[in-house]
């Protein structure tokens, strides 16, 4: 599948940035190295005996379908990974990773600053996929009828019962911390989790978590602008509002074709449909920041070099950087009728279920929003409206969608869970443009925030180093201070 298309499938969602949007010959999907070994039945201390550091299982937990009907005691099986490599039986902690938007390896349990602090504290580290995401699916389809239990409050349930059942089986029933950690829209659930269930779950590392979400904001696109404010006397923020101008230029003047050359589109662009524009805005948008979010300050510096690499025509530096960075094919599908094509398919299987962007926009259609909008006005001019949105909606479902009734969803949500959590550390980014939904400061002192320069989304996920720059280094450190102090904590067993 052309990578760009996989770009314009996740383009409204503020959870859906992260550098699994879409893949580059510089950003291969990540691969494990490792087997996971099937888990039986049998009591967690009763494995067969494992020789050297390899004891990575994959095992199965059972859910409840509804966790909120009584008369709904149906119950699905939902596959988890676990690596128990430095794990003590004695009562080490445990560790969970809630996955960001469309990652659905086992990569942050493997490797990272958790899996490092893991080796210091005898954690077990496990991660799962949410309910109706990659292997764990539910219901016969994803039709709009069986997405009917894919909800924020039915996946923080599930992640309850998961660390309940972990506790159990892998901690033999005694008192041990919980600890979730997360990125993006896996930061949001950690923080989530442990509001709604402070029993349970002990503590929270949100890494570039949107935790503030809007129903719809011109926000990220705004603030956009400072992740380009670089010693450069301004160049590179004038090259890229070059380039927008000359396509803001080319579709008021209906040049939908010539544009669609200078771009290596597949389809001219259809400059009297408003949703073909915004699509080939979003686009281009969301292929610059998952760019800059994969490599931070030197993917700033990279792009700003790149566009200008063409003296005097921005437009066509910008098409030579896309074609460079996102891989060589024939032509980039930006179309708005393509991303409904992929994702109308309510079969398991079909690319929309697949990369996870059908489930995705169910709970953007119907609860969290998040819809990020511009106008003539916006730093970088384009006409992305509420209304666009909602008529993606409705074409991918087939169903109008209120908007009175998303608007009390989502403010229900956002109401329930925006409340003082403690035991809690935000980290943010600096070049992160959604770190306008993240947490920069906490008023209540009951959470700890590390904000860190020359990062975008998550460079703390990563192991410490020597190289990090400063204040990377000195967030890791933060975050390791919290996650070892919370990892002494004891107190009754809960269940």
């Amino acid at each position: 599948m052309n990578s760009l298309i996989l770009i314009a499938i996740a383009t409204s969602a503020i959870f859906a940035v992260s550098g699994y949007e879409f893949q580059s010959p510089k950003m291969e999907p990540y691969t494990s190295p490792y087997e996971y070994k099937k888990l039986t039945s049998d009591r967690w201390d009763e494995r067969e005996p494992v020789e050297g550091m390899n004891q990575f299982y994959e095992g199965i937990f059972r859910a409840r379908l509804d966790h909120f009907r009584p008369q709904n005691q149906d119950r699905v099986d939902f596959t988890y990974h676990v690596n128990a490599n430095h794990y003590n039986p004695e009562g080490g902690p445990i560790y969970i990773h809630l996955k960001d938007f469309r990652d659905y390896s086992t990569r942050w349990i493997e490797r990272g600053l958790m899996v490092d602090i893991a080796a210091e504290t005898g954690a077990a580290v496990l991660t799962l996929d949410y309910r109706y995401f990659g292997i764990n699916r539910p219901t016969p389809t994803a039709s709009f009828e069986d997405l009917e239990f894919l909800s924020v409050e039915q996946i923080l349930a599930d992640v309850a019962e998961f660390a309940r059942f972990v506790r159990q089986y892998i901690g033999g029933g005694r008192f041990t911390p919980v600890i979730l950690w997360g990125s993006g829209f896996g930061g949001v659930l950690s923080f989530w989790a442990r509001s709604r269930y402070p029993h349970v779950i002990d503590a929270t590392w949100t890494s570039s978590g949107y935790i503030q979400p809007e129903l719809a904001s011109y926000g990220p696109y705004d603030i956009f602008e400072y992740t380009f404010f670089i010693p450069d006397d301004g160049r590179c923020i004038s090259l890229i509002r070059n380039a927008y101008d000359i396509i803001a230029y080319l579709v008021i003047n209906h040049q939908g074709e010539y544009l669609s050359g200078r771009m290596n589109l597949c389809h001219p662009v259809q400059t009297d449909s408003e949703a073909d524009v915004a699509a080939l805005y979003e686009i281009t948008i969301r292929a610059i920041l998952s760019f800059i979010n994969e490599f931070h300050y030197t993917g700033v510096r990279s792009f700003c070099t790149d566009l200008g690499a063409i003296p005097g025509d921005t437009l066509n530096s910008f098409a030579r950087w896309l074609r460079y960075v996102y891989g060589d094919a024939e032509c980039f599908d930006h179309s708005y009728d393509t991303q409904i094509v992929h994702n109308v398919n309510t079969t398991w299987g079909s690319p929309g279920t697949i990369a996870g962007t059908r489930q995705w926009y169910y709970l953007q259609c119907t609860q969290i929003g998040s819809f990020l909008l511009a106008d003539t006005n916006t730093w970088l001019p384009g006409i992305v409206t509420l209304d666009y949105h909602l008529e993606k909606c409705a074409d991918v479902f087939g169903a109008e969608i209120d908007y009175e009734t998303l608007r009390s969803a989502f403010n229900t949500l956002v109401q329930e869970y925006d409340q003082t959590v403690s035991n809690v550390v935000y980290t943010n980014g600096y070049f992160d443009p959604l770190r306008y939904f993240g947490r920069l400061y906490d008023p209540s002192g009951s959470g700890a925030v590390v904000n860190m320069d020359f990062a975008a989304k998550s460079a703390d996920l990563l192991s410490q180093t020597v190289n990090d720059p400063q204040s990377i280094y000195d967030g890791k450190t933060a975050i390791r201070e919290h996650i070892l102090r919370w990892s002494n904590m004891t107190g009754p067993s809960i269940f």
